[in-house]
């Protein structure tokens, strides 16, 4: 647990990381072992991907886990679950490899599933960065409300006013007095009072899929998530469930305290 999610699992959850502690110091947990702590409402699935955290992740790991997943997760009453890029970031391995190892594992389970699609393009892997061992993120949760929304956004826009709108059409976009403009031929205004809605609609519902919108929000969704995404706490996601196969692309948004 030195980096990434494993880190700030470490942090959030103490009692957690002393359970792993005690089973890796008793030789009880390895490659192909799965160990589910719980608390409360918080369920947190320990999946390995490394032998050791100086070296990299293996597909073949990554392919004895998810069948220990696939043969118990019903016995351990697991309904849902959300899964990073098993071995990807710190563990070096290549999304484009592990994505159909994933998704022949998991597509056929009749339950929920999210697949976390950060792009990893910060990360440097541990085994390439053994002192960066120490760093703790994202020490403790906040909620992020929509003044603090907003300034984000002014920012984020200042730094990138380009937006790729079906993967071929770039327009731009600026933060005016009362909300977003998006020019390029035609003008398109997202009021602020729509953000504001939205950016509530988002935070109480925590993950939402973007074909899965409400009807309010159905014109202009998909552009503001587009922008929102660009935010460290709006993240993409894979969504999948009862035997759908997993998109290339992530079909869905959490919103994410940091």
């Amino acid at each position: 647990m030195g980096k990434g999610i494993a880190l700030e699992f470490k942090n959030r959850y103490p009692e957690m990381f002393k359970v792993y502690q005690k089973e890796c110091d008793e030789n009880n947990f390895d490659i192909g072992n799965l160990l589910l702590w719980k608390k409360e409402d918080k369920w947190v699935l320990l999946f390995p991907t490394k032998k050791h955290w100086r070296s990299k992740s293996e597909i073949y790991y990554i392919e004895k886990g998810l069948d220990k997943f696939v043969q118990t997760y019903e016995v351990l009453g697991i309904e849902s679950i959300a899964f990073p890029r098993l071995g990807c970031g710190n563990g070096g391995l290549e999304w484009n490899v592990v994505q159909p190892i994933m998704e022949k594992h998991l597509k056929n389970l009749p339950i929920r599933i999210y697949i976390y699609v950060d792009n990893y393009k910060n990360t440097i892997p541990e085994f390439k960065q053994i002192s960066e061992m120490e760093k703790w993120i994202r020490e403790n949760p906040k909620s992020i409300g929509f003044n603090m929304l907003k300034e984000d956004l002014q920012n984020t826009i200042k730094l990138n006013n380009e937006l790729l709108i079906c993967e071929s059409e770039i327009k731009h976009i600026s933060w005016e007095e009362d909300g977003i403009y998006i020019i390029n031929g035609e003008e398109i205004i997202i009021p602020e009072y729509d953000l504001s809605d939205f950016w509530e609609y988002i935070r109480s519902v925590g993950i939402l899929e973007t074909d899965k919108l409400p009807e309010r929000f159905s014109l202009y969704g998909t552009i503001m998530l587009d922008i929102l995404s660009r935010l460290d706490y709006v993240q993409p996601v894979i969504v999948g469930s009862n035997g759908m196969d997993f998109l290339k692309e992530s079909n869905g948004y959490q919103y994410i305290n940091v």
